[in-house]
């Protein structure tokens, strides 16, 4: 696939092109590694480690509701509906 180098103010960029994007899980903002490989330019996504705060405001109600009914326990849980 071919792109174009373009001026962004004082730097030079990229666009990158959507089914990348998607494909890598990459928004707006997202961190990046760059890096060079000889004669070839190297961007990698940056995996962070989310806290379980995090991880929880990201989800919806419809996402907790869902994980609840296809997990199955795997130890000594106790959901709403168990009265002992």
């Amino acid at each position: 696939m071919q792109t174009k180098i373009s001026k962004w103010g004082n730097s030079l960029g990229l666009r990158l092109p959507k089914n990348i994007t998607d494909h890598l899980n990459l928004s707006e903002g997202s961190q990046v590694y760059l890096s060079k490989n000889d004669q070839q330019i190297i961007i990698e996504p940056i995996v962070q480690d989310l806290t379980m705060e995090e991880l929880l405001l990201s989800m919806s109600a419809d996402d907790v509701i869902e994980q609840y009914h296809r997990t199955e326990p795997v130890g000594k849980e106790r959901f709403w509906e168990d009265e002992n």
